[in-house]
Parts: C-alpha cells; sequence; structure tokens
C-alpha cells in the first residue's frame, strides 16, 4: 500500500494488480516468474517486485515499468525499501544485495552465512537479514553495521527500529536495546506484530493473544484464541489487533474495552493484513479475494451468532465477546489473471452497513 492508499497485489499466476482504496481495479501488469514473496513500496509510490525467474521490477505509480533486472542469482527474500533511497534483496549466494530506486547495478554485501528469507527494513536506513544461524545481520546505508546473536534462527523478519529491535526465534521473541544492541528482555512466543509507532507490540503465545509493553515486556492484556491463525497480527497505532485466521476470516480485537469482531474473507487461509493509519483502512486478502476494510467507524462489537465450529475469542480479563455480522466492506476485487474486475462490496449477500458505526 502506498502514501496515497493505492493497493498493490501480487498473484502466484505472476501479476501484479494495482488497486484504488475503495478496491477498484486501476492496473496489472504481467511478470516473469512467480512473485518472491510480496512487493516494496517506496515513499513515492513506485513498486518492486522479485520474480523465481531472478527478475527485479520497478514500477511507477501509474503502472508503467520504470526498469527491469535480470540478477545473478537466486532471490532468498522479498525486496525491501530502505532510506536512503536503496532496495535490498537476499540471494541463494549468501549475500545481501543493495539497488538504488532509479535501477543501479546490484551491490553485493557478503552474509558469510545463507539467508533463510527474513528481511526487514527497520528505519533510519537500516535492514536486517536473518541467516541459517542464530544470529541476525544489520546493515545501514548498504555497509554492515552489526550482528545480533540469538538464540535460534530468526523465523519472522525483525520488527521495531526506533527504540527496540524484536527477534523472533523457536525460542521466542527477544528485545535489543537499538543503541547498545544487548537484550534487555525475551518471552516466549510463536508470532509477533506491532505497531507503526512502535508503541503497541502483540504476540501470540500459548493459543493467546498477548500485549506487552515493548520497552520492558510486561504483559498488559491477554485474550484467549479458540480459531486456528494463520499468521502474525497487524497492530494498529491504537492496540487493535488484526489477525489473520485459517478459516479465511479476519479477527479484530480491541483489548482496552473487549471490542471483538470477526469478518468473513473467503473459505481459504487469511494472509498477514495491510493496516493504513491514514485512512483507518486495512485490506485483507484471502482465497484469491482481496478486501478493503474500514474500521474508522468502528466503536462497539459487530453482533450476530458466528457459525458454529469458528469459535469466537473471548476476553480473559471479562471484555465483550466478539462475533461475525455485516463486514464495513468498503470493496472486494477478485485477482484474475485472465479478466481483472471489481466484485461489489458485498459478502454473502450482506451490504456494508451505513456511515455512523457497525
Amino acid at each position: 500500500m502506498n502514501s496515497a492508499g493505492l493497493v498493490y497485489v501480487v498473484s502466484v499466476e505472476g501479476f501484479l494488480y494495482a488497486l484504488s482504496p475503495d478496491g477498484a481495479y486501476r492496473w496489472s501488469h504481467g511478470l516473469t516468474g512467480m512473485p518472491v514473496g510480496g512487493p516494496a513500496v517506496d515513499p513515492a509510490g513506485n513498486v518492486y517486485v522479485a520474480t523465481s525467474a531472478q527478475r527485479l521490477y520497478a514500477f511507477k505509480p501509474d503502472g508503467h515499468l520504470h526498469w527491469m533486472q535480470t540478477v545473478g542469482a537466486r532471490f532468498a527474500s522479498p525486496p525491501v525499501w530502505a532510506e536512503p533511497g536503496l532496495i535490498y534483496y537476499a540471494a541463494r549466494d549468501r549475500n545481501l544485495y543493495s539497488v538504488a530506486t532509479w535501477g543501479s547495478s546490484p551491490q553485493a554485501h557478503w552474509l558469510s552465512r545463507s539467508a533463510n528469507g527474513t528481511l526487514a527494513s527497520l528505519g533510519d536506513g537500516a535492514v536486517a537479514v536473518g541467516v541459517d544461524a542464530p544470529e541476525a545481520q544489520l546493515f545501514r546505508r548498504a555497509s554492515a553495521v552489526a550482528r545480533l546473536e540469538l538464540a535460534e534462527a530468526v523465523e519472522q523478519p525483525l520488527l521495531g527500529g526506533k527504540g527496540h529491535w524484536f527477534a523472533l526465534t523457536r525460542a521466542g521473541l527477544a528485545a535489543h536495546d537499538v543503541a547498545t544492541r544487548a537484550q534487555v528482555w525475551a518471552a516466549p512466543a510463536r508470532r509477533a506484530g506491532l505497531s507503526a509507532d512502535e508503541r503497541a507490540l502483540v504476540i501470540e503465545v500459548d493459543a493467546a493473544l498477548v500485549w506487552l509493553e515493548p520497552s520492558t515486556g510486561r504483559e498488559l492484556h491477554r485474550v484467549q484464541l479458540t480459531a486456528d491463525t494463520s499468521g502474525a497480527a497487524a497492530v494498529t497505532n491504537s492496540g487493535v489487533a488484526l489477525v489473520p485466521l485459517m478459516s479465511g476470516r479476519l479477527l479484530v480485537v480491541e483489548p482496552a474495552r473487549g471490542h471483538q469482531a470477526l469478518i468473513a474473507l473467503a473459505p481459504a487461509p487469511a494472509s498477514l493484513p495491510a493496516w493504513s493509519e491514514a485512512s483507518r483502512r486495512v485490506t485483507a486478502a484471502a482465497g484469491g479475494d482481496v478486501l478493503g476494510i474500514d474500521l474508522s467507524e468502528w466503536v462497539v462489537p459487530l453482533r450476530a451468532e458466528p457459525d458454529a465450529g469458528d469459535g469466537v475469542p473471548s476476553d480473559a480479563a471479562g471484555g465483550q465477546g466478539g462475533s461475525e455480522a455485516r463486514s464495513p466492506l468498503v470493496g472486494e476485487t477478485r485477482c484474475d489473471p485472465k479478466e481483472p474486475r471489481q466484485i461489489s462490496p458485498d459478502v454473502g449477500g450482506e451490504q456494508p452497513p451505513s456511515r455512523g458505526g457497525a
């Protein structure tokens, strides 16, 4: 998603799609090879995609091809953008590569270990790459700056960058001070999500969502889960967790007031949603469908009886239970390589609620 709200989606058939904030089809572009992970977007709205055919694409916001490179080694990670204008990707030849956004030749940075596919942009020009060893290697402005010693190899791209770096391994989540690079706390965790302002941290552990104080690891809230998740939560600056589920639904949890909701997406595992603080909208995908959901008016739980067998979580502190009801959809699009089209914003015959709340 770019700063103007344009949503970029890649498909396994080898297409890049651009959708407007209301879900309308804007443009698409065929790719050679299957996409390697998701696209990267720079502040100017340019989008970058890596493919299995060892090609790195750069597209302008209007859909025109900016440049394309055939690289010398297979991609080990999707690309990420970092200041002051570099695209990074890890490759199968034990190198991290950087490319200027105008399309310079790739510059190699030796890793000494094989990259394991976890690459993250951490702000202030820093990127972190996970390797097949109990460490993460950090670079800033195309230069190696540090190695974080970890209990095991990282399993999820590092989070943070302002005050702390958060590394998830099989042993759990470890927080490291950015200034000293020392570990300051650790906690068991299966997955982790962090808000853009880095003030809200949510982990999944023991079939529960747990909100932690990022600087200390102190538990703030706990919400039990009764449905299987399919990925880490996206977290808003206000602490709302947006959790993809294996059932193809999106679980929305606001822990302080106990507000919870289930929103139907598609009968397939949901992928990690993308959240926009500016528009208060979340973009979610499942089973080839991409849906935009407006949460700006969500002030009370959506109320209806959930389907049997797809449990709605209960707040351990006694908050209100969630439910599945009319989804606050602003648009839905099926990414079909043969005929991309806009689908009317309704799910199962239910129309979005009127403005003023669900």
